[in-house]
């Protein structure tokens, strides 16, 4: 999203894609996915992987294997233009295919003894990580269900003092994070709702978030730093009314007449993608404020 904004900030708003971009929250293809969270490398170890599996499909070619082969080649046809690794049953259907292909090599390797030894040793105790890491996760997981919702009846003194403990389970999760912050900045309590929301922007960059700091540093008083990431969302998502109609506040906030007006007639002359009541709301909002400055003039 940041790569967007930046796009955006170069090209204009009236780029002939800016009625195209959205908020973007997966890469357009795993081949990407790789790419940003492990960089060339990752691409490289890739490219090995895939050519050690060809190799090892030469040297001995049957019909399990041929058919291992297609269900791989069908995988990365279709990992170029959606995100399929985001279940399961590809992974099982993945990995099913790989030792198809490769369990000869498997088995020489595992001949012997020594060896066998060592990799049972490992497989069990990463089993035994794994499963207890996987308890602790969705016992974590549950835990945030129930104080969420405690957190949207209002019962924020029952749901906060949760929060604070899972986030030692979730810090890196910037789901978690942003719903945390977005919480903590209901209850008012913004200092602590700006440190969570900064550190959820170090793992995420999402319009959202974007508009959720801004926010904040709007109830903090610091105008600059929201009007900042107000504009960033926008930027983010050119296509959007929110940012602009936040920022016509700020500026309503501030006693900024020039900055207010602006905003209101961005708002009233921006194209709309899709009609909502809402827009049409922001719309009609605007031309009386523009009629209330007019007539204060």
């Amino acid at each position: 999203m940041d790569y967007q904004a930046e796009y955006f900030k170069v090209h204009g708003q009236q780029s002939r894609f800016a009625m195209l971009a959205d908020n973007v929250k997966q890469p357009f293809n795993e081949y990407l996915g790789v790419l940003l969270n492990f960089g060339i490398i990752g691409l490289l170890v890739l490219a090995a992987i895939i050519f050690l599996l060809f190799y090892c499909y030469k040297q001995n070619v049957t019909n399990e294997k041929r058919i291992a082969l297609y269900v791989l080649i069908s995988i990365g046809i279709f990992s170029l233009f959606s995100y399929p690794f985001t279940y399961p049953f590809t992974w099982i259907i993945t990995f099913l295919s790989v030792f198809v292909i490769a369990k000869e090599y498997i088995k020489d390797f595992l001949a012997v003894e020594w060896r066998r030894n060592v990799i049972g040793v490992l497989v069990l105790g990463c089993s035994i990580i794994g499963v207890y890491k996987l308890v602790e996760r969705i016992q974590a997981e549950l835990e945030w269900g129930k104080i969420s919702k405690l957190a949207l009846c209002g019962s924020y003194n029952k749901a906060l003092p949760s929060y604070e403990k899972l986030k030692t389970s979730f810090v890196d999760n910037p789901y978690f994070l942003y719903n945390y912050a977005a919480v903590l900045s209901e209850n008012k309590q913004y200092e602590e709702s700006l440190e969570v929301a900064l550190q959820c922007r170090q793992y995420w960059a999402d319009y959202d978030l974007e508009l959720l700091i801004g926010e904040i540093y709007q109830s903090l008083k610091k105008k600059e730093q929201a009007e900042m990431y107000y504009n960033k969302a926008a930027l983010m998502c050119p296509s959007r009314f929110l940012p602009f109609y936040k920022l016509f506040y700020l500026y309503k906030e501030n006693e900024d007449e020039e900055g207010m007006i602006e905003m209101a007639k961005l708002i009233i002359d921006k194209h709309v993608k899709i009609e909502t009541s809402s827009i049409l709301m922001m719309k009609r909002e605007m031309k009386r404020e523009l009629i209330r400055i007019e007539r204060g003039k």
